[in-house]
């Protein structure tokens, strides 16, 4: 299959037809190395550049659709990272503009995304590792400290 299809695919998906072609291309390699070690697929994108660029073998059904649902979380995990280092609010007389929640609300667009490709693949759902928290044995006035072992 011609990647340009899956490009303007994927262009549709995410809302923005003009996202440029290596960042789409770029979301698309990782999508593929992913649903290859998930879903045991052997997909394989060519080097070529436009016209010539292909994946191999042609993904169809529920491949085709993981592989863009991936593709669009990689997309948004990308604005994520870009956004991250922009100015989030700002305030100028009586105007303002508060952006605070944009980032927790594109990370929550990509977790869902990825929630919805494990659930299209039938594969368990992905817990978090809850960090485990280390409580001080004593008090510092009493000398106390973190016990190990």
């Amino acid at each position: 299959m011609n990647l340009d299809v899956l490009i303007a695919d994927l262009r549709i998906d995410a809302g923005d037809e003009t996202l440029g072609y290596y960042v789409c291309r770029r979301s698309l390699e990782k999508a593929t190395a992913v649903l290859n070690a998930d879903a045991s697929t052997s997909f394989v994108i060519t080097r070529g550049v436009g016209e010539s660029a292909t994946i191999d073998p042609d993904p169809a059904g529920a491949n085709r659709e993981a592989l863009l649902l991936l593709a669009q979380m990689f997309l948004v995990e990308k604005d994520l990272v870009t956004s991250s280092n922009k100015v989030t609010s700002w305030k100028s007389g009586d105007k303002s503009v508060d952006r605070s929640r944009q980032l927790l609300t594109k990370e929550n667009l990509a977790g869902s995304l990825y929630d919805l490709y494990r659930k299209m693949l039938g594969l368990d759902a992905v817990t978090m590792a809850t960090p485990l928290a280390y409580e001080p044995v004593g008090s510092d006035s009493e000398g106390g400290g973190i016990e190990l072992g």
